[in-house]
């Protein structure tokens, strides 16, 4: 396919407990999945088992984080794959990832709640998310 796509997911949310952002994702990912586009997309996770079995199709790449620490993702890990692999577009949550590369990024923003019913959060979770979303 000569317009095939690379794309980059952050998936870290795949394996934590079910809230509404996994779940989001998830459903896309499985969607697009199903669609089969052609497009290749490298699925980063926390456990790549899991999220394989979650999203098991053939244009899937699962890759599993060597740590953990968001931290690491955000500032060296995902800059440093998206230049080593090349990304088309690169898709994360909320936060994208300092910049690495040609990529388009995708920042996916599932709710924003903290803005209707901020005394819902903490004050420095709301101050966080106004400069960071």
């Amino acid at each position: 396919m000569p317009n095939q796509l690379l794309i980059g997911v952050d998936g870290h949310i795949l394996t934590e407990f079910p809230h509404g952002s996994r779940i989001y994702l998830l459903n896309v990912l499985r969607e697009i999945g199903e669609l089969n586009t052609g497009h290749r997309f490298v699925i980063f996770s926390n456990d790549k088992s899991k999220t394989s079995k979650m999203l098991p199709f053939l244009d899937f790449e699962h890759v599993e984080f060597p740590w953990h620490n968001k931290f690491f993702r955000l500032l060296y890990y995902f800059p440093l794959e998206i230049r080593k692999r090349g990304f088309d577009a690169f898709i994360s949550q909320y936060i994208t990832p300092i910049r690495g590369g040609a990529t388009h990024h995708i920042v996916v923003i599932h709710d924003v709640l903290f803005e209707d019913f901020p005394q819902y959060f903490s004050r420095f979770f709301v101050l966080r998310s106004k400069i960071l979303i």
